[in-house]
């Protein structure tokens, strides 16, 4: 971890495994997002189904029509495997590791415990009061499930490749090992596993069942291979049948039901030597499989839960869905409720009266999603593809559109009392009324310079943020006369803004956060940048707070504006997660009593405390006269310097450690302690920084 930078102030120790963060906590989360992962309970009629980082408990007594009973199971991962057993639900997260939930009351689960393991928690299967993991880089693990309190790691064995898959038979465990193919191990003393025999395949080992003597295994690219295990010293494969990128299978009597990207295939295995395919039902996304009574239920990515019915297996068929989050681009608050904007979805209205336990209460569909406003009873929404939609929020279950105006490629909207400003792809900014929101008007066009990426509104005047690296003033008086006004060059785009008692505060891409003086109109100038880690997209203001998030990865940046013409940085929550399967990224970012909603994609809705702190300390007891050097800002491992001239800094025997020049500095390989800013001008200014990996 790079060394983090802070002015006298606590910095947490959260309980995360990749959580790196100051003065910030994450309070809440609504994670869910594609599915990879689907787990049943047959005695019961449920399903388990992944959804980003959350788990669906839905009824499936009529498949046509699922039923959801609970959303309450929430993990600090991506959901890549569950396993059911006995009232518990056993999940594999990822990056973090494995969770035990007890399912006994679906509409209640409880969190039992969990285990931090050394890889990435992929898929896991029972092995008597064991419970035995594929964890990628880390191989296999043996996890002593008889406390659920309290499991831990029995045993390991390493693999050559990445555990994908498994699945146990006798005191057998196979894995689908990727690269390295299948690998068999024996976990009869499940504290010393060892691998017996293995059994390369041409392709990528994803996926593995059983069947008699016979393994199964959905090499990707590779199909599906057929390996005799009757030794299991010396497996070796007895045939194959073409399935482009198969990625699962599961097998059911004398069938395989085999999951590639695009189809369900089912394969008659009667003669294990001689494959057929019998059944395919296309257009459709299959992960992963699970079985219940005459139906296939599938995890299938951004298409949620698909439900196929394979009573008769030369003519599989979908008898059932339910749908899940896709990714969650922007996000806007209005009183208790949340409204995101869930890109190839639609919008999604979350209960956020208690920030410790969201849960969605109503939805809208809409493909093509970009971004919401909301004013008053209405949210104005942006579709891509067709244009705007005036929907009516009164009542949040049940959202219902109102009027619609047909102007294709939106990019962002922004609410003024009854007028919406809306930009489009195609540089232009529309006025339109919607005091009649079943009849949306346009009143007045002006052509931007560059792509309106954002747009914010506050009195007479709009504010946008465009890819031409500028900040535009217009003047709105007379929305079917607006005028532009002024114009402030930015260091990069401005993909978000908001505005505030005389100042703009923008997202900046890699300068960070761009503060600018706009209290007169017609000549808006830059007092401040703050250079951020990565790359600022999204801000919005609360009290004397900026919280910017970034495209590059999930992280939160606060900071202290008070000081408009030197800001600093006053806290940060960065995830420092990632996964073979999930790039996450943070986009927008809305705020609701004193926390930060970020909008992180594919897992869902994010939410974070930060309690406040000092940014830089003004230190005036260094020696008779000395003073605070003001300009300092520290972003972790980067100070940047605002004076016009060098500066030196110092440690705390006040010995030279290296020369500052204005703009950013690299401080990553100072170790950690007291130094002090001296700028060169002024030999009685100095300011005091600590240095704390």
């Amino acid at each position: 971890m790079q060394p983090a930078v802070f002015i006298l102030c606590l910095h947490f120790a959260l309980n995360s495994l990749w959580a790196d963060s100051l003065d910030c906590r994450e309070i809440g989360a609504w994670p869910f997002g594609p599915s990879y992962a689907v787990a049943v309970d047959s005695l019961r009629n449920l399903a388990f189904l992944g959804s980003g980082g959350g788990v669906y408990i839905l009824d499936i007594s009529n498949p046509a029509r699922p039923v959801k009973l609970s959303e309450a199971i929430h993990t600090r991962g991506t959901v890549y495997g569950l396993c059911y057993h006995a009232s518990r639900l056993f999940v594999a997260a990822g990056s973090a590791g494995l969770e035990i939930w007890d399912v006994a009351t679906p509409a209640a689960p409880e969190r039992l415990g969990g285990c931090d393991l050394p890889g990435e928690a992929y898929r896991a299967a029972i092995y008597g009061s064991y419970l035995c993991v594929a964890a990628g880089e880390a191989g296999l693990r043996i996890i002593d499930i008889s406390n659920p309190q309290r499991p831990y790691e029995a045993g390991f064995c390493e693999t050559p490749g990445i555990a994908f898959d498994l699945a146990i038979t006798g005191y057998y465990a196979l894995v689908a090992d990727e690269d390295a193919g299948l690998r068999i191990i024996n976990i009869l003393t499940p504290q010393q596993p060892y691998e017996v025999g293995y059994c390369p395949t041409p392709g990528r080992a994803v996926g593995i069942d059983i069947f008699g003597n016979y393994a199964l295994v959905a090499d990707y690219f590779a199909g599906l291979r057929i390996i005799d295990i009757s030794n299991p010293r010396h497996p070796y494969e007895v045939a194959q049948y073409e399935i482009w990128c198969a990625v699962d299978v599961v097998t059911a009597g004398s069938y395989a039901c085999v999951g590639d990207e695009h189809a369900l295939n089912i394969l008659d295995i009667t003669n294990p030597l001689n494959p057929r395919l019998i059944g395919v039902c296309g257009g459709r996304t299959i992960l992963n499989i699970s079985l219940l009574g005459q139906y296939a239920l599938t995890a299938g990515d951004y298409q949620g839960l698909i439900i196929f019915n394979i009573s008769d297996p030369g003519q599989p068929r979908v008898a059932g869905s339910f749908d899940v989050p896709n990714s969650v681009i922007a996000v806007t608050t209005g009183g208790r409720w949340a409204f995101l904007a869930d890109e190839f979805s639609g919008l999604r209205i979350l209960d956020i009266s208690d920030l410790s336990n969201p849960y969605e209460i109503g939805f809208f569909s809409m493909p093509a999603i970009v971004c919401a406003a909301v004013s008053n009873s209405y949210a104005c929404v942006v579709d891509n593809d067709s244009g705007l939609y005036i929907v009516d929020i009164s009542n949040p279950r049940t959202p219902r559109a109102l009027g619609f105006l047909r102007i294709p490629y939106g990019m962002s909207v922004a609410s003024c009392s009854s007028l919406v400003l809306f930009a489009t792809e195609e540089e232009s900014l529309y006025m339109v009324d919607i005091a009649n929101p079943n009849q949306p008007q346009v009143v007045g066009v002006l052509r931007t310079r560059g792509v309106a990426l954002a747009i914010a509104a506050q009195d007479s005047f709009a504010y946008i943020g465009t890819d031409d690296g500028v900040l535009q003033i217009i003047s709105i008086a007379d929305p079917a006369n607006p005028q532009p006004v002024g114009l402030c060059e930015l260091p990069d785009w401005g993909y978000s803004l908001t505005v505030r008692e005389g100042y703009a505060c923008i997202a900046a891409g890699e300068f960070g956060l761009a503060i600018i003086d706009i209290s007169n109109p017609q000549k808006p100038e830059m007092v401040s940048h703050l250079p951020t880690p990565n790359w600022a997209v999204g801000v919005t203001l609360a009290g004397n707070y900026a919280y910017l998030t970034d495209a590059d990865w999930l992280m939160l940046d606060v900071i202290d504006i008070s000081s408009p013409e030197y800001p600093q940085e006053a806290g940060w929550y960065d995830y420092e997660m990632g996964t073979n399967w999930v790039e996450p990224t943070a986009f927008t970012v809305a705020t609701s009593n004193g926390c930060a909603l970020l909008a992180a994609g594919e897992l869902g809705l994010r939410i974070v405390q930060f309690y406040g702190g000092p940014g830089v300390e003004e230190q005036t007891a260094l020696s008779p006269g000395r003073q605070i050097a003001p300009g300092v800002t520290i972003t972790r491992n980067l100070l940047y310097l605002r004076s016009t001239g060098p500066a030196s800094l110092l440690d705390i025997t006040g010995r030279k450690v290296m020369e500052l020049l204005p703009g950013v500095n690299s401080i990553r390989e100072l170790v950690p302690g007291v130094y002090f800013v001296q700028q060169k001008s002024d030999a009685n200014r100095a300011g005091k920084i600590v240095i704390t990996r």
